[in-house]
């Protein structure tokens, strides 16, 4: 008997200064069981968990992938907040918990978490945000959530 097999492809790309861009791409195939193949909602639900999960790797990959500067130098990206001394006046650092609260939400309503924090934040990921920035996201986010 042949399995039955479902493929997921994503990607994204995010454009850079100077015409640049970043990109990353995932795809998955899936086997469905015996059981699987004739349950349209059980389709689906692996077809979206495939989707959440090239979701997650396409962040995680584009959040790692440091573009350089026109001076040929990488721009400082760590995941550790700069010094005190060197932070705008009143940027504290998102917390642990609007992290995953924002990757949670982003990865339930499908959403290119890196697209949306360049576009908005012009930022790579979301540890790289302010608490302020962080709170209003995940209100923006819930808000489409709800009218959803």
């Amino acid at each position: 008997m042949k399995v039955p097999k479902i493929t997921v492809g994503l990607q994204q790309k995010i454009g850079q200064p100077n015409f640049g861009s970043i990109g990353a791409s995932c795809v998955v195939e899936v086997q469905l069981d015996q059981f699987e193949s004739g349950d349209g909602d059980a389709i689906e639900q692996r077809v979206r968990q495939a989707f959440a999960r090239c979701r997650r790797s396409i962040d995680d990959e584009l959040r790692t992938l440091t573009p350089t500067t026109p001076s040929g130098t990488a721009p400082n990206r760590s995941a550790t907040p700069p010094p005190k001394a060197d932070r705008p006046r009143g940027h504290r650092p998102a917390t642990d918990k609007q992290v995953r609260a924002i990757h949670t939400i982003a990865g339930k309503q499908g959403i290119m978490l890196a697209s949306e924090l360049q576009a908005r934040f012009q930022v790579a990921s979301p540890d790289q945000l302010s608490i302020g920035q962080a709170s209003s996201l995940i209100d923006a986010m819930k808000e489409t959530e709800a009218a959803v």
